[in-house]
């Protein structure tokens, strides 16, 4: 066993350190909580009640684990993020910023989920999703990711958003579908292929969300 607690760190309750794991700086970790394997928490960050950090994962920051979370693989939370409830975040996954994941949610795979984005109830958010803004991701139906595109490589995702309806991230481009649609035609010139295969996601996009919207205006009126 060669865990590794800093100083000013602080282990608590009946919380265990195991493997190589490694708490530092101001880190916590309370509760029954786990840090084991090669996990690192470091900074201010907090992993508290029956939580789970494992594998290589790291919680840095004032990043916040609790509930019967799960952090593993090489996942990484940070900043002021915040994992509870019963949810997981693994694979190459990063959960940044003050984006909240809780529920039974589970992100997985190179999944991004920044700002002030909210993934919860039984969402899976995996693969190359990139949510942030004011995303709200309940379901898995709440984001749609396509691609890649012909004139990058680049995979475009689009997901509810609390303020703007639909957001959508190309690149560097983060905004609603109607600005995507301005910023399609601004870059790239009528009739190539890049602009065509734009057009097709802009329109898939509105016509998947407008399909979700139909499907659960049903449920509500069966109910």
């Amino acid at each position: 066993m060669n865990h590794k607690i800093s100083e000013n760190a602080h282990v608590a309750d009946s919380a265990l350190v195991a493997g190589s794991a490694r708490v530092a700086d101001s880190a916590l970790v309370a509760g029954s909580a786990r840090v084991a394997d090669s996990a690192l928490v470091a900074g201010s960050a907090r992993v508290v009640g029956s939580a789970h950090v494992g594998a290589s994962a790291r919680v840095v920051g004032s990043a916040h684990v609790g509930g019967s979370a799960r952090v593993y693989d090489s996942a990484y939370v940070g900043a002021s993020a915040r994992v509870f409830g019963s949810a997981h975040v693994g694979g190459s996954a990063y959960v940044g910023a003050s984006a909240r994941v809780f529920g039974s949610a589970r992100v997985f795979g190179s999944a991004h989920v920044g700002g002030s984005a909210r993934v919860f109830g039984s969402a899976r958010v995996y693969d190359s999703a990139h949510l942030s803004g004011d995303g709200r991701i309940e379901k898995t139906s709440d984001y749609l990711c396509l691609g890649p595109a012909i004139s990058s490589g680049r995979i475009t995702t689009a997901h509810r958003d609390a303020k703007i309806g639909v957001r959508i991230h190309c690149g560097c481009f983060s905004g609603s579908l109607a600005e995507f649609r301005a910023q399609i035609a601004q870059t790239h010139a009528k009739g190539t292929p890049a602009r065509h295969q734009y057009e097709l996601f802009a329109d898939v996009i509105d016509a998947h969300f407008a399909l979700i919207d139909w499907a659960d205006d049903e449920k509500i009126e069966r109910a």
